[in-house]
C-alpha cells in the first residue's frame, strides 16, 4: 500500500497511465515503454485508463498464481523429465 501511495500523487486513490509509467521508471524496474502499456492495459479491468488498488492487487495475485502454475510444469517429473 505505501509504494501505491507514494505513486498516488493526485490523492485520488487510483493511479492515472503517467503516475504508474513514473512510478516503474522511478523503482528502477527495467521496463521498455511498451512493456510499461501492455500491463497497464492488463491491470486496468475497468478500462477507465487508472489502476486503482483493486486493480494493482487483483493482478498481482493473477501473477502470482500463472507463476505458480508455470513453475508446477518445469519441475521434473519422477524420471527427471518435465511435465
Amino acid at each position: 500500500m505505501d509504494f501505491f501511495n507514494k505513486l498516488d500523487t493526485d490523492g485520488s486513490m487510483s493511479l492515472s497511465r503517467e503516475e504508474f509509467k513514473s512510478g516503474i521508471q522511478m523503482a528502477g524496474i527495467p521496463m521498455t515503454e511498451n512493456e510499461i502499456e501492455l500491463l497497464l492495459d492488463v491491470l486496468d479491468k475497468d478500462g477507465d485508463n487508472e489502476i486503482n488498488y483493486s486493480e494493482l492487487i487483483i493482478g498481482s495475485l493473477e501473477h502470482k498464481a500463472a507463476t505458480k502454475i508455470a513453475s508446477a510444469f518445469m519441475r521434473p517429473d519422477s524420471d527427471d523429465s518435465l511435465v
